[in-house]
């Protein structure tokens, strides 16, 4: 149009309606690097999700997000857990939970995931664990991005929710009445070390 006139820009961000998916905010506009949550920061069609992440592990664990060595965080304190708090764009990801018990009586799990929206993902027989932690990693490679075959893993086994024995009423840093149940994977007590995932997919 020869005889265009300025889009207006509402929020003074330096896009115009024309570009900005919400000018009404001047977060938000294309290439923003400000995140918003449950908004699409920078108008690439994809929200921006602030997501609290719960996980506890007995007796240890460490856990990664989309691919295994986006390793986000580690603990070894079950009886308080720890909340991990990451930003996730809109579609499928993949929570993966390494855990292990250093005195070989109980390898298990328990993980709390939830965004502003109240929408929660828990522990619980959705999860996956490999049933061969012992066997060649070359076999595991890639297990924690969304495109890994799990076809070969099997359901976790759910021991019980938040009081259930011996963890009594621990973690105590999850949500109260949180869902979230204890899991583990059916091997015997020499087998320390298990491999747990779970897909989600947030919002668009």
């Amino acid at each position: 149009d020869d005889d265009a006139t300025p889009w207006p820009d509402q929020d003074g961000d330096g896009f115009g309606e024309n570009f900005d998916c919400d000018d009404t905010n001047p977060d938000i506009h294309p290439g923003s690097t400000v995140q918003v949550d449950g908004r699409d920061s920078n108008c690439d069609g994809a929200k921006d999700w602030l997501v609290n992440v719960w996980i506890s592990g007995d007796d240890e664990f460490t856990w990664c997000l989309d691919f295994e060595e986006n390793i986000l965080g580690s603990g070894g304190n079950w009886s308080t857990g720890f909340l991990f708090q990451v930003w996730m764009p809109s579609g499928p990801h993949l929570v993966g939970i390494q855990g292990w018990d250093t005195g070989q009586v109980i390898t298990a799990v328990i993980a709390h995931i939830e965004i502003s929206t109240g929408q929660q993902w828990v522990s619980d027989a959705s999860w996956t664990f490999d049933p061969s932690p012992q066997s060649d990693p070359k076999n595991r490679a890639g297990w924690c991005g969304t495109e890994f075959d799990d076809s070969a893993w099997q359901a976790a086994n759910e021991i019980g929710p938040i009081g259930t024995a011996p963890w009594g009423n621990a973690p105590s840093a999850f949500p109260v009445g949180s869902p979230a149940l204890w899991i583990w994977d059916y091997f015997p007590v020499n087998l320390n070390t298990q491999y747990l995932r779970k897909r989600v997919e947030l919002p668009y």
